[in-house]
């Protein structure tokens, strides 16, 4: 109960702590630079440290929930240690009992037809992957989640299909 809500004696404020990343090109090799001690790009190495570094603090400050929106991977068709990076810090984020849900960008999306999405592979772990429009709830947070789309037009319905839930103390 606060001050703040003079209008209504009962008003409670309700906080939510949400950890939010974006765009961390999971793969990308730019800049011919070898690290010595690996032999790999040194680049591609840094974006791995600094995304095991995001999952750490996730766990550390344990918010309700843990989004990333768009561009988890740089491209459509990532290194296989592209891949076995970001499986092993969501998977670490969900033992430590944060849900996750992953928002497909336009990296993600596979370039020709019949062709399989990076996240897929995730979803078969168990994480929350929006490929699609998609609403997933935990507990009493619902989550919109809106991916890149190619057309403007399923965009903005989808966009304008998101509402609050009903039951949920937060809709995002």
């Amino acid at each position: 109960r606060t001050a703040a809500c003079a209008w209504h004696a009962t008003c409670i404020f309700r906080v939510m702590r949400i950890a939010h990343v974006s765009d961390t090109h999971l793969g990308f090799t730019e800049y011919d630079i070898e690290d010595p001690a690996t032999g790999f790009n040194a680049r591609e190495l840094d974006v791995y440290r600094a995304f095991d570094e995001v999952c750490r603090l996730v766990i550390e400050e344990k918010p309700e929930l843990f989004l990333h929106t768009g561009d988890l991977f740089d491209r459509a068709r990532p290194p296989n240690r592209a891949i076995a990076v970001a499986v092993r810090g969501f998977l670490s984020v969900a033992k430590a009992g944060i849900p996750a849900v992953i928002v497909s960008g336009n990296h993600e999306l596979p370039t020709a037809p019949g062709n399989a999405s990076p996240l897929e592979i995730l979803e078969a772990a168990g994480i929350a992957v929006a490929r699609q429009p998609a609403l997933f709830r935990f507990g009493a947070i619902a989550v919109h989640a809106v991916p890149h789309s190619r057309s403007e037009k399923r965009l903005r319905e989808a966009v304008a299909a998101a509402r609050p839930i009903t039951g949920s103390d937060f809709s995002i």
